[in-house]
């Protein structure tokens, strides 16, 4: 008898932890952690943009703009201060796999655009380029959350972008 009030009692808590399952919350959950996110950090003349998959950052492009107008004489040879400056963005990150640049002129104004792949990025070298701190370092993965609350710290207005 004891054995079967223990188990009608056992079908009861099976059941009722059934009952308490909700299959399309479960789904809309599973769906919030693997659904990609894009959120924009700007202030002043920057912009950084962060491709996140649930909070695993996979991929980051920063943008700049440097007005040069009141640098640049009539005779500047533009294309020989451009070259420069890519000279020494290939040196701070030409051999790192994942990481991109790209620099043009519209006007007076320097563009500047640094994309880091992270899926194909080793953190070891973005670390030793200062572009990665000891904790991003330490952890599987960038977290979008922290990094957000750390630019936003920074001055950074941070918005979430379809």
């Amino acid at each position: 008898m004891k054995k079967c009030i223990v188990l009608l009692l056992g079908l009861c808590l099976i059941g009722c932890s059934r009952a308490n399952y909700d299959e399309k919350a479960e789904q809309k959950k599973a769906q919030e952690v693997s659904k990609e996110i894009t959120t924009v950090c700007s202030k002043d003349n920057t912009s950084i943009t962060f491709y996140a998959k649930g909070d695993q950052i996979f991929k980051e492009e920063e943008q700049g703009a440097t007005d040069l107008s009141a640098q640049l004489a009539e005779e500047t040879d533009r294309d020989a201060l451009l070259s420069r400056i890519n000279d020494n963005l290939q040196s701070t990150y030409g051999n790192i796999k994942g990481v991109e640049f790209q620099t043009y002129w519209e006007e007076n104004i320097l563009k500047t655009i640094i994309t880091i792949d992270f899926k194909k990025a080793d953190p070891q070298e973005l670390y030793n380029i200062d572009f990665l701190d000891t904790t991003d370092k330490e952890s599987e993965s960038l977290s979008l959350q922290g990094n957000l609350l750390k630019f936003q710290n920074e001055g950074f207005a941070c918005k979430v972008v379809e």
